[in-house]
């Protein structure tokens, strides 16, 4: 499968506020079935490379604020988080963001407790 082979057919002529409102939804889920090919394009070149990376946290934000957070396999999690943007994006937009961690370095910064100071 490629990302080609994800198609809706367009509106109809005499369209109705459901219409529009499916449409508006499927899209999202055509946009979000796209995503999830090239994730599992992406997921198979790391386990060819040798760099897999097997767990993975994803949230789901509604605005700015997180609305829904999944953690655990990759492949699981974003399937899960695909699950619950379609809740979501009926009641206003929404995106996905994969959280990544960044181990920080403190160099020779020394923590001194607070009774020794």
């Amino acid at each position: 499968m490629t990302t080609d082979d994800i198609h809706l057919p367009p509106l109809p002529q005499n369209r109705t506020r459901e219409h529009v409102a499916w449409h508006r939804v499927e899209n999202l889920l055509v946009a979000y079935a796209r995503e999830a090919v090239l994730a599992d394009r992406e997921t198979h070149n790391r386990r060819q490379s040798g760099a897999e990376h097997t767990e993975a946290q994803f949230d789901l934000l509604f605005g700015d604020e997180v609305a829904a957070s999944t953690f655990g396999e990759r492949d699981k999690a974003f399937v899960e988080i695909l699950n619950y943007m379609a809740a979501y994006s009926e009641d206003g937009e929404v995106r996905i963001e994969e959280v990544i961690r960044v181990p920080v370095s403190l160099g020779n910064l020394k923590v001194v407790p607070k009774d020794a100071a």
